[in-house]
């Protein structure tokens, strides 16, 4: 997850499709700019219409490496590991909380 400390909220790692670039490839990109997650697997699980009118493309995945770092200094938010039982406690955006519970492991 991603803190973000203006707003008071979480939210999660996304962004863009560059010009020429794949979805994966951009889901990659992105996890590593905003989180410094490497050594991961990762696969494309859902989607969704947000509320802005953009498709959102869900990716679920895993990592041994507990290691998170903003390569961007924090711009995009401050990335937190959160456990299932904090997660139902936090400020995020209904449609992300309803993919997060809908897809979260057992």
């Amino acid at each position: 997850m991603l803190y973000i400390p203006g707003k008071d909220f979480y939210s999660l790692p996304g962004g863009h499709i560059d010009p020429n670039e794949q979805p994966d490839e951009a889901m990659h990109r992105e996890l590593a700019e905003e989180t410094g997650v490497k050594d991961y697997t990762l696969s494309h699980c859902d989607f969704f219409l947000h509320d802005d009118q953009k498709i959102v493309l869900a990716y679920t995945g895993q990592t041994t490496n507990n290691t998170l770092e903003s390569g961007q200094g924090d711009l995009e938010g401050v990335p937190e590991w959160i456990p299932r039982e904090r997660f139902e406690t936090l400020r995020i955006p209904q449609p992300y909380r309803e993919l997060c519970s809908r897809i979260w492991p057992a």
